[in-house]
């Protein structure tokens, strides 16, 4: 389901999100802060949960879950550009806007706006 709660397409398997998802779901919430997330959570009008991770022991531990895993293929790329609203450009025979109103269709379908 997309932030609008229009139905999204299934989510293809991928071994790297398995294992980047497991070592986050044991890496950080080992070192979260809860006087620091409580701090924070006020700051943020409770939006959402926190752990109180400050940023350089984020970025250590963001290190540690990645280590030994390869980046994914770059052909992912554009797709996440697109997805992220910033079209990656065109080829010389296509018009920036066609190709990324092909690249967007691929990465998001129309039920995941």
């Amino acid at each position: 389901m997309s932030v609008t709660g229009a139905a999204c397409h299934a989510v293809p398997p991928s071994a790297l999100a398995d294992t980047v998802l497991h070592r986050l779901t044991a890496v950080y919430p080992a070192a979260a802060d809860p006087e620091r997330a409580a701090g924070t959570a006020a700051y943020m009008k409770d939006v959402a949960p926190f752990l109180g991770l400050a940023t350089p022991a984020r970025r250590a531990l963001s290190r540690t879950v990645l280590d030994g895993t390869r980046a994914p293929p770059r052909r992912t790329a554009p797709r996440s550009r697109c997805a992220a609203g910033r079209c990656p450009s065109a080829s010389t025979t296509t018009s920036p806007s066609t190709t990324c109103a092909a690249m967007c269709a691929a990465a998001r379908p129309a039920s995941c706006p």
